[in-house]
């Protein structure tokens, strides 16, 4: 997903954590989140969440949304996960997120707005995973190859 087209389409679709305001990529700004803290040893980052999001189907967007999401992407194997490589994610309550790093990351805030790092609804992705591992595969059976001969090539003078 790291071409244009996908993180256009991306960015319209799920929010992040923070964001760019306009062409400054230099300075993330607040999305999802309303604010955030930094240790002084930079490792660990604390959000405070909006209140009254809400996801398409009406559920409130929560930090448990958050970690989920997060944890989704560090657990793929291969990318986007090395944008969250070394880092841990908890919800100490409901509208607080904390990222917390195994060495000081001052571009974390950089990363973050990255649409790859959205924010999903967490029961809605579950529940479709769960579908999907009940759905009964379709068995396939070898077809029998065909006893038909093909048609004779017809000439033209």
């Amino acid at each position: 997903m790291f071409e244009t087209g996908g993180e256009l389409v991306d960015h319209a679709l799920y929010d992040t954590l923070l964001t760019f305001k306009g062409g400054d990529v230099s300075k993330p700004v607040p999305d999802l989140a309303t604010s955030y803290t930094v240790s002084p040893d930079g490792k660990v980052y604390t959000f405070k969440l909006r209140t009254g999001v809400n996801f398409s189907d009406g559920t409130s967007v929560t930090s448990a949304d958050v970690v989920f999401s997060l944890n989704r992407v560090i657990n793929v194997k291969g990318d986007p996960s090395f944008l969250l490589d070394g880092v841990t994610v908890t919800a100490p309550d409901p509208q607080t997120v904390v990222l917390t790093s195994a060495t000081p990351n001052d571009a974390l805030p950089l990363i973050l707005p990255n649409a790859a790092l959205g924010i999903v609804n967490s029961k809605a992705a579950r529940l479709k995973a769960l579908r999907t591992l009940q759905m009964p595969r379709r068995q396939t059976r070898p077809r029998p190859h065909s006893t038909r001969r093909p048609k004779a090539a017809v000439r033209t003078r």
